[in-house]
Order: structure tokens, then sequence, then C-alpha cells
């Protein structure tokens, strides 16, 4: 009996194409969830402070607040600005050594039903800049809504930069069906 070899000859050049498309594939069906070699390049993680967002009644009428807060001082600041009963409190310990804040609130509004939240924080390539993306959420026709002073607020936490930050909102109705 005598054996016969046969030898295989394959280019290697399809199974590289086939695990970059296997590969692109994941990366775009993850819409950029998963930070690969720097390709996220323009998304900051922000982290939400506890017991934020929040709706707090109030009898005093207020403007709207978009801060970038520095330190210990400005935060007790920009909370007294919004609710003067000193009750709106930050549980979490922030270390200003490596975070800014970022604070958001609405004006008072005499119906309940609002939100307003921070919904992304992104930079801009164009401009080197950093932009604060806020949705302000609004009450329908549809909703139940009761008469009563209250201002909405929202705190995140960034790391530090020395970007300029802007603040974008978006102004969305809820239909309460």
């Amino acid at each position: 009996m005598t054996k016969k070899t046969y030898t295989l000859y394959m280019s290697i050049l399809p199974i590289i194409l086939i695990v970059i498309l296997i590969i692109g594939a994941g990366y775009l069906l993850t819409k950029g969830d998963i930070k690969i070699l720097g390709l996220n390049d323009n998304t900051i993680e922000v982290t939400r402070v506890k017991g934020f967002p929040t709706v707090f009644t109030t009898n005093k009428v207020i403007e709207k607040q978009r801060s970038i807060i520095h330190n210990e001082k400005e935060l007790e600041t920009f909370l007294k600005t919004i609710d003067e009963t000193r009750q709106l409190k930050v549980e979490d310990k922030i270390n200003f050594d490596k975070v800014y804040l970022i604070g958001i609130s609405s004006k008072t509004f005499n119906t309940t039903g609002y939100e307003t939240k921070v919904k992304k924080v992104y930079k801009n390539k164009e401009d080197n800049t950093i932009t604060v993306l806020a949705r302000e959420l609004k009450p329908g026709d549809t909703c139940k809504i009761e008469q009563q002073q209250n201002v909405t607020a929202d705190l995140v936490s960034i790391n530090k930069t020395d970007k300029k930050i802007g603040f974008e909102l978006i102004k969305e109705f809820d239909d309460c069906r």
C-alpha cells in the first residue's frame, strides 16, 4: 500500500479579510460602547451623582442654572441657589482634584410632571470643546399634573479638563399614555 501526499495551497488573504470583517461588524454592532484603541475619542466618562436627577418643591422663583462646579464652595453655592432650604444634599464624596461637577436646574415650574436630566457629554472635534446635552421633559396634555411649585435638577461628574464646556438643551414632551 502506498501513501499519497496531498499539498493544500491556500491564500491567507481571505482569512485576514474575514477576521477584519468580523471585528468591524462587532464594532458597528456595539455602536462605540467598547473603547477600541482610541477610536471613541469623542466620548467622555460621565458619572451620575447619587440622588440626581431630582425634583423638589419650592416657594422661591428661580431661573435655570447651568454650572461647571470646580470645588466644594461652588457646589454649596449651586445647591443654595436652587434650594434655599438646604434640604438638597450631595450624598457622594466628590474628589475635586480629579473631577468637575456639571450642575443643571430648571426654572421654577408651577405644576408637576417636569424632569431635567443630563443625557450626554461629548467632545466636539471641530472646535475642541465639550458639550453637555441636557433634556427637559415637559408633561403633555394627557398627563396628570398637580399645582405645585417645583424645580428639577441634575448633577453629574466628569474628569477634569481644560477644554471649554458649553450647554445644549433639548425640550421634549411626555405623552403619559
